[in-house]
């Protein structure tokens, strides 16, 4: 009889733990982004344009050296997005423009974020990549799958960082 209660009991304890994934709802949860939530006001900032110093892993952003400061340039994306246009991410000492937008966050820094990146290539052969779309949302969203980097789902922000951008 104890053995019984004692094998019940695993199980259901089993049971419940194995379903542990189904509490979380693939993060449509509350407080979910699913497109009515973080907005950022976004200000045209104008075009970033030098040469990359530092170019930080995966979406970090980049570091340009404009000859007279180093600017630091969000929302570049992830590098499976970069894979899926089969464009190579700016490394370091390539000549870059850089479209951008100025955000302040919440705590009162302010960002300024990517909107599209063209890389100067020395035959004349330059290589845009619109980053945003014309309503600020990353290129990337919506691609899903590991291979583009993207992490699908139907919400407006996806795990990015920075949710769309609402431009004045």
């Amino acid at each position: 009889m104890k053995k019984s209660i004692l094998m019940i009991t695993l199980v259901m304890v089993f049971g419940l733990l194995c379903n542990t994934s189904l509490w979380a709802r693939n993060g449509a949860g509350a407080g979910a982004r699913t497109g009515g939530g973080l907005m950022l006001d976004a200000v045209p900032a104008g075009t970033i344009e030098g040469f990359v110093t530092d170019a930080g892993i995966s979406g970090s952003g980049l570091i340009v050296d404009n000859g007279d400061e180093l600017i630091t340039v969000y929302g570049m994306g992830p590098l499976g997005f970069w894979n899926s246009i089969e464009v190579l991410k700016p490394a370091v000492s390539d000549e870059v423009e850089i479209d951008v937008v100025e955000v302040t966050l919440s705590d009162g820094t302010s960002r300024l974020i990517a909107v599209s990146l063209t890389i100067i290539i020395a035959d004349g052969e330059d290589i845009t990549v619109d980053l945003r779309d014309e309503d600020g949302r990353p290129s990337w969203r919506g691609q899903g799958g590991a291979g583009a980097g993207g992490g699908g789902g139907t919400g407006t922000c996806n795990g990015t960082g920075i949710c769309p951008l609402v431009t004045e």
